[in-house]
């Protein structure tokens, strides 16, 4: 009798431990569609591509700026993403060139926080960066609306600006926090 009583607890557990293991598998973001270019330009900085004479333009790169300004934020749900998820988030408009990216993400992919600094070559090539950034951020909107209500009022507060040849997307409840040391850092 104990055993029958115990079933249909087991079962109910079963159940949700399987619909929770699904939800976790689910792709943070969809990958762009085929029509629409998907690949980060160029990295300038790349040995590959770069000669000794070519120098970037003065400041700092894109990952001693994502570390200024996150210096006092707490970053540690975040894990550095590499140029493979660049190139699976971001669309790209044709001729943009990074001098350098930095692209953080949630640890898990219920969560919507990330962080893309991006370097390039002057303001204008910022300002054309900045479509790429917005594109992201209307994506993750999309995949998290009606999901989790914390994460869509994280995505609708998302800082997305361009200062000088610098460019920013930050998700986060640190959000503005971010911003303010993003302007006072961007030169």
């Amino acid at each position: 009798m104990r055993h029958t009583a115990v079933r249909p607890i087991i079962l109910l557990l079963l159940g949700t431990l399987l619909v929770l293991t699904a939800c976790s598998a689910a792709a943070p973001a969809s990958p762009p569609p085929p029509d629409e270019p998907s690949s980060p330009p160029p990295i300038e900085g790349d040995a590959a591509e770069s000669s000794p004479e070519e120098a970037l333009p003065a400041g700092p790169t894109a990952a001693e700026l994502a570390a200024l300004i996150t210096a006092d934020i707490e970053t540690a749900n975040w894990t550095e993403a590499g140029e493979t998820e660049l190139r699976r988030f971001y669309t790209w408009e044709e001729g943009t060139a990074l001098d350098d990216a930095v692209f953080y993400m949630a640890a898990t992919n219920i969560q919507a926080d990330e962080l893309t600094v991006l370097a390039l070559a002057d303001k204008e090539a910022a300002r054309a960066a900045l479509p790429a950034l917005e594109g992201r951020l209307a994506a993750q909107k999309k995949n998290f609306e009606g999901y989790l209500p914390e994460q869509e009022f994280l995505l609708e507060n998302a800082v997305c600006l361009t200062k000088g040849r610098y460019a920013l997307l930050v998700v986060s409840a640190q959000a503005e926090e971010i911003r303010e040391a993003f302007e006072a850092a961007a030169e």
